[in-house]
C-alpha cells in the first residue's frame, strides 16, 4: 500500500524540522558574547598568562569559566566549553603567568619541565582576586588589567 504525501503533511513536517533547527541553534552557545581584552605587568604587556574568568555568585563545581591566553601584545580573548566567549555576568578574575625553571645540567628522570608563577600567585586566588569584570551581551572590548 502506497501512502500519498498530502500537501498539509508535508507543510507540517517541514514547519516541525524548522522549529527544531531553530531551537537547536538558538540554544547552542547563543548566550555567549566575545570578550577580548589586555594583561600588563608594570606597564608591559605580558605573554602567556591565563586569564580566567569566575562567575560571581556561580556554582563553585559547574560554574564556566571562560579562560585566554594573552599573545605577545598582552592581548586575550576568551573562549570556554560552550565555544568562544563568555556569558554575560559579573566576575572575578584571575591571572596566572607561568615560566619554566631553567633545567639544571645533568641527567633527571624527571619528563616535565619545573614552573613557577611569575606573579608568585598574588593574581592566582579567585577568592581573594580584587580584579572584578563585567561581561555585557553583544561584543566586549574590556579595559586593560594593569598588574603591578
Amino acid at each position: 500500500m502506497r501512502v500519498r504525501n498530502s500537501p498539509l503533511r508535508t507543510r507540517s513536517v517541514f514547519c516541525a524540522v524548522f522549529a527544531l533547527g531553530l531551537l537547536l541553534a538558538t540554544s547552542c552557545g547563543s548566550d555567549l558574547n566575545s570578550v577580548r581584552g589586555k594583561v600588563t605587568y608594570k606597564g608591559q604587556p605580558i605573554k602567556d598568562a591565563t586569564v580566567t574568568f569566575h562567575p560571581v555568585g556561580g556554582d563553585a563545581v559547574k560554574a564556566t569559566r571562560p579562560t585566554g591566553i594573552t599573545g605577545e601584545d598582552g592581548s586575550y580573548t576568551l573562549s570556554c566549553e560552550k565555544g568562544p566567549g563568555a556569558p554575560a555576568g559579573e566576575y572575578v578574575v584571575t591571572v596566572v603567568w607561568m615560566k619554566d625553571l631553567e633545567k639544571k645540567k645533568g641527567f633527571s628522570t624527571d619528563t616535565q619541565p619545573e614552573r613557577f608563577d611569575q606573579l608568585q600567585g598574588r593574581y592566582a586566588d579567585h577568592k581573594a582576586s580584587k580584579i572584578k569584570l563585567q561581561v555585557k551581551p553583544g561584543a566586549n572590548n574590556l579595559d586593560p588589567i594593569a598588574l603591578d
